[in-house]
């Protein structure tokens, strides 16, 4: 497949700059421009996306992408993920669920093969050889493609490389098993990508650890080298939530003709977004190469739609958090609220943990510990700890179920399904549920006799026992700030609530996935298990504040 004329010179000039780092790198970029096709079907360019070709050609043992969505990055990991599987390494494709890791070989990795003769010929058919959605051999390599939310998927496949796309809607508490894949490999490379939330977890911490790269443009007026910043070089604040565009010729009109222009933050002249630039390292001794991509400097936006999106985004904290997040790749969480340090430990009582207690249910959250709380219920409608820790084994937790006369227990279903089924079946039917966290908004506990399962909407019932602690229905021993060396109080109040954009373009709220918080999802279950012994009518009701959409005459927005 011969190369493009742009591409052409894109190459030649990329080989004067860097030399035989360019020689390095070259099959990379060659097997994007020869042999692959985009999710639309054309062929690969870098053509008014000069900030891509350096990103194609580093090849940094650990590289951070914050970005913003349509950015080239996907595209970019997909074909890193090709290049080294050709290269005879072993790939792992983490995705955030084994749902989305479906859906994404189906339509981006499946679809890039089928239209490539020469990704047809790599995945070839054969003995010990396969082509599914979790694992494709391609060349001399393999890659595996995994949900980060089952734990059992990360073991026994040693790689070279780790790719995690949307780390931020990653199950956080499982990525360090991706990086345990790396051992025994001489090359050692790992990628992160996402689109930021939260400043201080996923991608926007990873980048903050690494020597931050701003893609840099030079203003040809003046020479001024800067990285383009949308409240810098395209819109001014002129007063609390009022802002202004600084090209003061674009009236708002489609029929003007042209794009909002950006401009110079030296000499206030216009500047070419698209134009030639270069990546700058904010830290450039770190070892970690880290990237920020927004949209301002992809050539498929325009300035006047991301104009036009901050109007929408003075709206309301949602619209807000969407322009920062998806447009701007920068960390902004709308409206995100959870419980408090402070709310939790006014739930204390004076009094101690027991070492024994009858009429009880216990919560257990699975991981590379079970994370347990036990209650009692000293009122109807109120839990009261009697135990609150950690064990190592499914078989400590059945000293645990006679100690404290356990009578319903909800246990969590993964990620080690088939051992926690295992347990289950070794007591009698309706002592031990496995719990199944669903998408949607039901909060009554939907049960399974048969199976054993009972399924409930995540976000639903994390807001039912939030509502237990804010309401003192949910009772704690004096100690509780130092309880599990004060992990307990960090666990409770890690997950944080805020509205997301559904697949659909529609939004919903729900609990993100952050830090670590095994405790609040024990607590949780045992909210659960209590609610199967002696359903509770509480119910909670969040509500946001209304914003009316900006005025303005095409140049100024002013929030109201």
């Amino acid at each position: 497949m011969p190369l493009n004329e742009p591409c052409r010179r894109d190459i030649r000039r990329l080989r004067r700059r860097v030399g035989a780092a360019f020689r390095l790198a070259e099959p990379r970029v060659r097997l994007a421009l020869r042999h692959h096709r985009t999710t639309r079907g054309g062929p690969m360019t870098f053509r008014r996306r000069p900030y891509l070709l350096p990103i194609y050609l580093d090849r940094s043992p650990e590289r951070v992408f914050k970005k913003s969505v349509q950015c080239g990055i996907s595209e970019f990991l997909i074909i890193d993920a090709f290049d080294s599987a050709a290269r005879g390494l072993a790939c792992l494709y983490v995705m955030p669920t084994q749902q989305k890791r479906d859906k994404f070989v189906a339509h981006r990795v499946t679809r890039a093969i089928n239209a490539s003769p020469h990704y047809r010929r790599l995945v070839r058919g054969g003995p010990g050889r396969a082509n599914s959605a979790r694992l494709k051999h391609f060349g001399d390599g393999v890659i595996s493609f995994v949900g980060s939310n089952a734990e059992n998927e990360f073991v026994e496949f040693p790689a070279d490389l780790v790719i995690i796309d949307e780390v931020d809607r990653c199950n956080l508490n499982n990525l360090p098993l991706a990086r345990d894949r790396l051992a025994a490999s001489p090359h050692k490379l790992i990628a992160y990508a996402s689109t930021p939330t939260h400043a201080e977890v996923g991608v926007a911490a990873r980048y903050d650890e690494s020597d931050a790269r701003e893609w840099h443009v030079t203003c040809e007026h003046c020479g001024h080298r800067q990285p383009l910043d949308f409240f810098v070089n395209v819109a001014r604040r002129t007063g609390d939530d009022e802002y202004e565009l600084i090209d003061r010729e674009w009236d708002g009109r489609a029929e003007a003709g042209r794009d909002v222009r950006v401009f110079c933050a030296d000499c206030a002249r216009p500047v070419d977004r698209l134009g030639e630039g270069e990546w700058v390292a904010r830290y450039p001794s770190r070892p970690v190469a880290g990237y920020h991509i927004s949209q301002l400097f992809v050539p498929t936006v325009s300035v006047a739609r991301l104009w036009v999106d901050w109007g929408r985004a003075l709206r309301n904290e949602w619209e807000r958090q969407r322009f920062y997040n998806s447009l701007l790749g920068e960390p902004y969480a709308a409206g995100s609220t959870g419980l408090t340090a402070d709310e939790l430990l006014a739930c204390a009582d004076d009094y101690a943990l027991p070492p024994r207690a009858e009429r009880c249910t216990m919560g257990v959250d699975v991981g590379e510990w079970l994370h347990v709380r036990i209650s009692d219920r000293p009122r109807p409608g109120v839990r009261r700890a009697v135990f609150i820790g950690k064990v190592k084994t499914l078989d400590r937790l059945d000293g645990l179920l006679d100690r404290y006369d356990v009578r319903c227990c909800v246990i969590d279903a993964q990620p080690e399904a088939m051992l926690v089924r295992k347990w289950q079946a070794r007591h009698e039917p309706g002592r031990i549920w496995r719990c199944l966290y669903t998408d949607d908004d039901v909060r009554r506990p939907r049960k399974d006799a048969r199976e054993g399962i009972v399924r409930v909407g995540r976000t639903a019932s994390l807001d039912d026992s939030l509502e237990d602690i804010l309401m003192r229905r949910n009772i704690l021993p004096r100690n509780a700030r130092t309880l599990d060396h004060g992990d307990y109080v960090a666990q409770m109040t890690a997950p944080r609530r805020q509205t997301v954009e559904t697949p659909t373009g529609g939004r919903r709220t729900v609990w993100t996935r952050g830090a670590a918080d095994h405790h609040r999802h024990a607590d949780n279950y045992d909210k659960i298990a209590s609610t199967l012994r002696q359903p509770d009518p509480a119910t909670m009701v969040v509500t946001g504040a209304r914003r009316r959409f900006p005025t303005g005459n095409g140049r100024l927005f002013r929030a109201a």
